[in-house]
């Protein structure tokens, strides 16, 4: 399918009206990267190479090989197969729906066209999904490991650390006793650093100076905006230059500000509050395209209970509205830019819809979570007092 697909695409057509690659997952980056490292220059010499140093070695060497299109697609098989994994850790008493959300997965257009495109999104979705994975099996080492990686390949993955430190801390503790949250959330924080650490000393060594934190700087000041399914883009284009470094920083903490409350909210749910994060982290970056919203989705459905799904009142309309936004924006995007016959606010504005029905579904689902965890709260409470009244009774009646 992805062979057929690329061979399509090949045809007169505007890939980039797709949004399936971002500047930081094009295979324009790996390929001007690789030609400036070849000529003796650093690859970050020029704004069009975005990918971290040793990412770009790894493509460019599959790429020459010609075998780029393979891993990139079989790093989608995997991701499809851990998610399926993922859902059946979430919902071990059904046996349907995570099957039902690693095939979906497998066989989303967008996804399969961002491999004939050679996107490298695939690859951060890939190392994030492993995190969660390894996370919530308890493998700490492992989780921080792949956590590490997915934070050099996507530096938003970094705000996804503390969900996933609270995941594996509540698996030690609940294999080992209590008491041990803060001691296995440092060993977790002591591996991910020593991997991260690890990761930007061997990009040092291999490229021979520092140039490569430009992919970060430049994913921090959100320099290579342009029309995407996301809402930073047109507000960035508006904004006056003295006040964009504000706007810039506001849009990176606002968001996320409120990641880590959550996830101490939903301590008893700690694979719903990491794939929560996660999620919420795909809808609001600088740079989305369509494949991280539909790994967004995907991990939203693997947390989305038979209890939960029951408890949540517009998580479905949300979801068809996301899918449905989606399958709309190529062609807004290409009667704006290419016919000429629409203008920036209709894209602008569906793009809106897109964040606002995301935002939503992931808050729904958290709502519905919130509401169980108080019912169930509050049934714990009430089953004490009853407890409570009648030792008091017999008590009382032995007194008497």
């Amino acid at each position: 399918m992805a062979a057929a697909l690329e061979a399509w695409l090949d045809l007169d057509w505007n890939i980039d009206a797709l949004d399936l690659s971002t500047p930081f997952t094009a295979v324009g980056s790996v390929r001007e990267g690789a030609y400036l490292l070849r000529s003796g220059l650093s690859p970050y010499a020029s704004p069009i190479c975005r990918h971290p140093f040793l990412l770009l070695r790894l493509l460019d060497a599959a790429d020459r090989s010609g075998v780029l299109g393979a891993l990139l697609l079989g790093a989608h098989v995997l991701t499809a197969w851990v998610v399926s994994c993922l859902a059946r850790a979430a919902q071990s008493h059904e046996r349907r729906t995570p099957r039902i959300i690693g095939v979906v997965y497998l066989l989303s257009p967008w996804n399969v066209a961002a491999c004939a495109t050679r996107s490298s999104a695939g690859v951060s979705h890939l190392l994030t999904a492993v995190a969660l994975l390894t996370a919530h099996s308890g493998a700490t080492a492992a989780a921080a490991t792949a956590s590490a990686l997915a934070a050099y390949t996507a530096p938003d993955a970094g705000w996804l650390l503390p969900a996933i430190a609270l995941l594996c801390a509540s698996r030690q503790r609940a294999r080992c006793g209590g008491g041990l949250d803060v001691a296995h959330a440092a060993r977790f924080a002591c591996w991910c650093a020593t991997s991260l650490a690890s990761l930007l000393l061997a990009s040092r060594v291999g490229l021979g100076s520092w140039d490569f934190l430009r992919a970060y700087a430049a994913w921090l000041s959100a320099a290579d905006t342009q029309p995407n399914c996301g809402a930073w883009w047109y507000l960035l284009v508006e904004a006056f230059p003295p006040q964009r470094g504000t706007l810039v920083a506001a849009m990176h903490l606002l968001p996320r500000v409120g990641l880590l409350p959550l996830a101490l909210r939903l301590r008893r749910r700690p694979l719903l509050a990491a794939c929560l994060t996660a999620a919420l982290l795909h809808t609001f970056q600088p740079y989305p395209s369509a494949p991280c919203l539909c790994f967004s989705l995907a991990l939203l459905g693997c947390c989305c209970t038979a209890a939960l799904r029951r408890h949540t009142v517009h998580a479905p309309l949300a979801a068809v509205l996301v899918l449905g936004v989606l399958g709309c924006l190529p062609s807004l995007r290409i009667g704006w830019l290419e016919r000429r016959a629409l203008n920036a606010n209709f894209f602008y504005a569906a793009t809106l819809l897109l964040t606002a029905a995301h935002a939503c579904l992931g808050l729904d689902v958290a709502a519905a979570a919130l509401g169980l965890d108080a019912r169930a709260t509050a049934h714990v409470a009430a089953v004490r007092a009853q407890r409570a009244w009648r030792r008091h009774a017999v008590k009382t009646k032995r007194m008497q």
